[in-house]
């Protein structure tokens, strides 16, 4: 469960750096956005956002608990 927390709060890092990007990249810091560029970063925050959906499937079908599955709702929003 704690990973759930830990990669949406790693989402919101990844896409701060991302807005960054360039002028981290003029200033000469190499951050993961830096180093991946915008496209890879991308990939990698979609990842971080989705992944935690994944986890939440998976514990509510090993649990059998469909009240787990609650969060899924807030697919379209992570879409939007």
């Amino acid at each position: 469960m704690g990973a759930m927390v830990g990669l949406t709060v790693t989402a919101i890092l990844v896409v701060n750096n991302l807005r960054d990007r360039e002028s981290d990249r003029r200033a000469g810091k190499m951050t993961m956005a830096v180093r991946l560029g915008s496209r890879l970063t991308r990939i990698y925050y979609a990842a971080l956002v989705f992944i935690p959906y994944g986890v939440v499937a998976g514990l509510a079908v090993a649990a059998s608990r469909w009240w787990l599955l609650l969060p899924i709702l807030s697919i379209p929003i992570a879409l939007h």
